[in-house]
């Protein structure tokens, strides 16, 4: 029983359940809607990366919020309301996107290319995590430390840890000034 529990990260526990929903996800959208997903999430973090910093002045002249915080919401939530912005466009303008003929082919395909997009989305999700760790809460600093242990004792971030330089490599061409932002260099 000590194992278990010792394996019982919360941390680890959602990876497992984002990650097995990944590869339902695209088991049932197939390997084109899946293929158009990534192009997204790739055009989205770009947006992200280029736009989180003039968004965070923005955002912690009007919220009153510390410099992570406001740079890693800012960088989340370009993220998200780009990549849904064009998910939204993608799917009223290509209806149908069903591989004619080679139904188990397509959600195979789906189904491979929606665990990469799951690694990518928990990947980016765990950057940005760590960057609002980092910032001093205050009085709530009793969860910010349990959070940080779990964070810390987690067996699977590290994995994210090791494939993320690759994806973030692939970004490199559109880094401001050739260098990555602050929030893809930060760990805990």
């Amino acid at each position: 029983m000590a194992s278990l529990t010792s394996w019982l990260n919360p941390f680890d526990v959602l990876i497992v359940f984002a990650l097995l929903g990944g590869v339902a996800f695209g088991f049932v959208r197939g390997l084109v809607r899946m293929a158009l997903s990534l192009l997204v999430l790739y055009l989205a973090a770009v947006a992200a990366m280029t736009l989180h910093v003039p968004a965070s002045n923005w955002l912690r002249f009007v919220a009153r919020l510390p410099q992570s915080i406001s740079q890693g919401l800012s960088f989340f939530l370009i993220l998200v309301l780009v990549s849904a912005a064009l998910n939204f466009v993608l799917k009223r303008t290509y209806k149908d996107t069903e591989l004619p003929g080679v139904r188990q082919i397509d959600q195979l395909g789906g189904m491979v290319i929606g665990f990469v997009l799951s690694v990518l989305w928990i990947g980016f999700s765990i950057l940005v995590l760590a960057f609002f760790l980092r910032a001093p809460l205050g009085h709530e600093a009793g969860f910010q430390q349990v959070m940080i242990g779990y964070f810390r004792r987690s067996s699977l971030i590290p994995v994210f840890y090791r494939v993320l330089p690759v994806a973030i490599a692939t970004l490199r061409p559109w880094m401001p000034k050739g260098l990555p932002p602050e929030i893809f260099t930060f760990r805990l």
